[in-house]
């Protein structure tokens, strides 16, 4: 009894490339948890200023 076998190719470079770029503009998130930190100091401010 003989085998027989099949082989499948998946070109992902331009995914891989996507998934790149994305990963190295979240590596630093710095920016946005600063953000969202004023954001949270400022509404509750906002709530004892009232």
């Amino acid at each position: 009894m003989s085998g027989s076998s099949f082989e499948i190719a998946i070109d992902d470079s331009p995914l891989a490339a996507v998934l790149a770029g994305i990963a190295a503009r979240v590596a630093d998130l710095t920016p946005a948890m600063d953000a969202i930190g004023r954001a949270v100091i400022n509404s509750t401010r906002d709530c004892f200023d009232a």
